[in-house]
């Protein structure tokens, strides 16, 4: 047996020992869970495509032996999968006239994370067609119960009203926290590798995240989808919300570029930035994602950009 799969296997084994710990309920469990995708994105940043397949499939089992197959093919869809497919394109480079190599840009692996979100929207859709009202009545009898005791214990009554609304974003918020947690252990595993020496690319820089046109037709086909009704418009919501997520990527790109040419002051400019981001989040990301959109198509990095970053 090589190297990289004597390593990969004890990786697998510790990835889907974190996500089983959502079984256990608690919140320490639950951040174990969200670094579930760490050690495969470790293993194959460091050692290569194929270990990183070997460790998700070593994980599969674990959560296979640990709960029983509907749960592993959870997460082989969440996890394994999208992190050997992200992996796989990470790794491509190719060599330029001058001797130079070129990494596959961020942005693109960006793209990936919202296609396979999608995807995986469709044929959840698709599979739940069948059933009365389709994926949005699977969500409802899921959630049902929980409001319902919900409403019990609490002074104010749940409207009908708040739990559509609830129903409609449900799904939004589950992609994008998903897209979320799936770029942070990326980074993660990029930067500890990194560290010392061992990664197989060098760190993307943010100066380098570009977005496509085919991710503005995907956030307005998503837009567009959101104001129908039933599972068309969860759908749409949910691809609406991870592409405007990527371009609020963008939108951070662009104030990294504009605060590089404050020269020496720029560690202070981006930390006042990413001060006021914690703090008011909710207004920031819809500003970020409109920035990230006119940066996309006036090349506003380009133009005001001071240096790298």
């Amino acid at each position: 047996m090589s190297k990289a799969a004597l390593l990969a296997i004890p990786a697998g084994a510790a990835s889907g020992a974190f996500h089983l710990a959502l079984l256990l309920g608690s919140p320490g469990a639950f951040v174990f869970a969200y670094l579930a995708t760490l050690p495969l994105f470790l293993t194959g940043l460091a050692l290569g495509w194929g270990p990183t397949a070997l460790a998700g499939a070593v994980a599969t089992l674990v959560v296979a032996f640990g709960t029983d197959a509907w749960p592993a093919l959870w997460y082989a869809t969440i996890d394994a999968i999208p992190a050997a497919i992200l992996v796989r394109q990470a790794l491509l480079w190719r060599a330029e006239e001058n001797g130079a190599v070129t990494w596959y840009p961020p942005g693109l692996l960006a793209t990936w994370i919202c296609g396979y979100a999608g995807a995986v929207l469709l044929a959840l859709a698709l599979w739940f067609s069948g059933e009365p009202n389709g994926l949005e009545g699977r969500i409802e009898n899921a959630i049902g119960p929980a409001l319902q005791r919900l409403s019990m214990i609490m002074p104010v009554r749940i409207e009908d009203e708040a739990t559509k609304t609830l129903i409609a974003v449900m799904p939004m918020g589950v992609s994008v926290s998903w897209a979320i947690m799936l770029g942070v252990n990326m980074a993660l595993a990029q930067g500890l590798l990194g560290r010392f020496g061992k990664a197989l690319r060098p760190a993307p820089r943010l100066v380098e995240y570009g977005l496509g046109p085919l991710m503005t037709l995907a956030f307005a086909l998503g837009l567009a989808a959101s104001f129908l009704d039933g599972t068309t418009r969860l759908v749409g919501l949910a691809v609406a919300g991870t592409t405007g997520l990527a371009y609020a990527v963008a939108g951070i790109a662009l104030v990294h570029a504009l605060a590089a040419r404050t020269g020496d002051r720029r560690k202070w400019v981006l930390a006042l930035f990413y001060i006021g981001f914690l703090l008011f989040y909710v207004w920031a990301l819809p500003a970020l994602m409109v920035m990230g959109l006119a940066d996309q198509w006036l090349g506003l990095r380009r133009r005001f950009g001071g240096g790298p970053t």
